[in-house]
């Protein structure tokens, strides 16, 4: 796990959003880092896809988390001019990262 603050630098500050790099750690639903875009969509609304450098993010507002998969994973034409087109990652996509934040 990556704990990041609200303030860089600042040790006294609050924990704001931690980042989870071991499949251990799972949702209620058991949604964890070895889980797929299927297990997630099962259980979580994935409305809101925003592509990143190598990854694209999906955030479930609902539980204050973010699930990254890898493009590669993703079919060809994923990005549709307007954005990401969903029926073009497939089910069994897994997530290389889950960031889970509050304000």
């Amino acid at each position: 796990m990556i704990l990041t603050p609200e303030q860089s630098g600042n040790t006294n500050s609050k924990i704001n959003r931690v980042s989870i790099l071991d499949s251990r750690f799972k949702t209620t639903e058991k949604i964890g880092l070895k889980s797929t875009f299927g297990d997630l969509a099962k259980y979580y609304s994935t409305d809101n896809i925003s592509p990143d450098m190598e990854q694209i993010v999906i955030d479930v507002n609902h539980i204050n988390a973010w699930f990254s998969i890898k493009k590669t994973e993703l079919k060809d034409g994923w990005w549709n001019g307007k954005g990401i087109d969903k029926s073009k990652i497939p089910s069994n996509a897994k997530f290389d990262g889950i960031t889970i934040w509050w304000k």
